[in-house]
């Protein structure tokens, strides 16, 4: 792909470039861009208009090296981008020479973080394309030998299925000074072919030019791809084998809506029977989505599970819960970003009365006789503090009801809307409606599957219908 870096040149290159749209949008979409670069590792912003954001973003998912872009009266921004980790700044005063540096230092420092790596094939050569290093996953791969490999051309491995013009493409981009990035097919000692994905890079060392090569083959990546998908499946057949079924019985049903946004979700809720006249809810949301999310919510559910045998009512629970968490964080060294949202209540059939507790969740809805209303108790985050103290409301029902907890990923389908709230417009309408069909259902249908391409977090609901006998 042919790119411009204004002011500076123009090259056949793999470096990602970000324009000012994709930056705007860079939550959406840029970030999948550049996973999908993550192993080139340079990432170019040129003249954003705040590439602060981005480069923590960039920073968070590991991208070896970035090259921020500035205009001369955006200067004022280096110190903050140092502070960021950022040396590799150019701006528009700045000679050529020094740009082309610049990228070629980030080119070398990448190579050798990537040059023994156990899962790549790394190759060094000299100006004349001359081996003069293999690492042993590159004579693992071709079956060759040290004594077949050192000093010969790096066309050892040449298989004939490309074209003189592809090769041509390759040596103009790295005389140019820039790295090279595509596919190969190449031929093993034993003449059996095999597929790789190649990145090329030129550096000098003490006034010397070389070409170094990183390689990865596609059979293996997608092997590995393929034990990640079953790993992935398993993790959510687990996951799943833990929520808990339904509730029908005479005077309380329990309907459950579960919508990962991935294979796994940071979503977790459980119910339990504590008697014949006490019913326990526990929703939590746990930040992010995901794998890591998911082993962390895994995680919450066993010590809520161990716990509500013992202490059911809301401040117990969630006193001990929030410390038992707190010991977990601390003793494994987990980040401190690792708290979660939560709802627990204590459904009392015989007294008619709700005991509940919102530490930093979305407010719950209640539906009775007086008509529709948001109902919410805040706490602190379960995870910030060790031994913060929960406390919980109570209501009674004088007559059938309805309560419905989400997550706030239901909410995140507000996000787009000039004005207005989805989830209130639903509910409002449902109930106006008089429809016979559940409320999670109608839900379900109107909001998640019809906004299906819109879902950015994992989704729970649960409906609760209290009748008073």
């Amino acid at each position: 792909m042919k790119i411009k870096i204004t002011n500076y040149y123009e090259t056949q290159s793999t470096l990602t470039f970000l324009s000012e749209e994709k930056a705007l949008d860079y939550e959406e979409h840029t970030m999948d861009l550049i996973q999908s670069y993550q192993p080139i590792g340079i990432v170019v912003l040129d003249h954003l208009t705040n590439p602060l954001p981005i480069v923590k973003q960039l920073n968070d998912i590991g991208v070896l090296n970035i090259i921020v872009a500035l205009s001369n009266e955006q200067l004022y921004l280096s110190e903050a981008l140092l502070d960021l980790g950022i040396t590799d700044l150019i701006w528009d005063a700045m000679p050529r020479r020094l740009v082309i540096k610049v990228f070629n230092n980030a080119v070398n420092m990448m190579f050798k973080k990537f040059v023994d790596h156990m899962n790549i094939m790394s190759v060094i050569s000299d100006a004349n394309e001359k081996i003069i290093y293999a690492n042993p996953t590159f004579y693992h791969e071709t079956g060759y030998d040290e004594n077949d490999v050192i000093g010969n051309k790096t066309n050892i491995l040449k298989s004939g299925k490309h074209s003189l013009m592809f090769y041509n493409n390759i040596k103009h981009t790295l005389k140019a000074g820039f790295p090279w990035g595509g596919m190969f097919v190449n031929k093993r000692k034993d003449q059996s072919m095999f597929k790789e994905k190649s990145y090329i890079f030129p550096f000098d060392l003490d006034g010397t030019n070389y070409y170094g090569k990183a390689a990865f083959n596609v059979t293996l990546e997608e092997n590995i791809a393929t034990e990640n998908r079953q790993a992935l499946e398993l993790a959510r057949i687990i996951q799943q084998s833990l929520l808990p079924d339904e509730v029908y019985e005479e005077n309380i049903t329990i309907r459950t809506r579960y919508e990962p946004l991935e294979h796994v979700s940071g979503d977790i809720y459980n119910i339990y029977p504590i008697n014949e006249d006490l019913y326990a809810v526990f929703l939590a949301d746990v930040v992010g989505h995901g794998i890591g999310s998911s082993l962390l919510s895994t995680s919450i559910i066993a010590i809520a599970n161990d716990l509500v045998k013992t202490y059911y009512m809301p401040d117990a629970f969630l006193n001990r819960l929030n410390n038992k968490i707190m010991e977990l964080f601390k003793s494994n060294e987990l980040p401190q970003t690792s708290y979660f949202t939560a709802i627990y209540m204590i459904i009392d059939l015989k007294e008619h009365k709700v005991h509940y507790a919102n530490c930093g969740h979305p407010s719950f809805y209640l539906k009775d006789a007086h008509g529709l209303q948001s109902l919410i108790k805040i706490n602190f985050f379960i995870g910030m503090f060790q031994n913060a103290a929960f406390e919980y409301n109570t209501f009674s029902y004088e007559s059938d009801c309805e309560i419905f907890l989400h997550t706030d990923g239901l909410n995140e389908f507000n996000k787009g809307l000039e004005e207005g709230d989805m989830l209130t417009e639903e509910l409002t309408y449902y109930y106006n409606s008089h429809t016979e069909k559940p409320l999670i259902q109608h839900l379900e249908e109107s909001i998640v599957k019809a906004n299906r391409d819109k879902l950015i977090d994992d989704v729970t609901m649960i409906q609760i219908d209290l009748k008073r006998s």
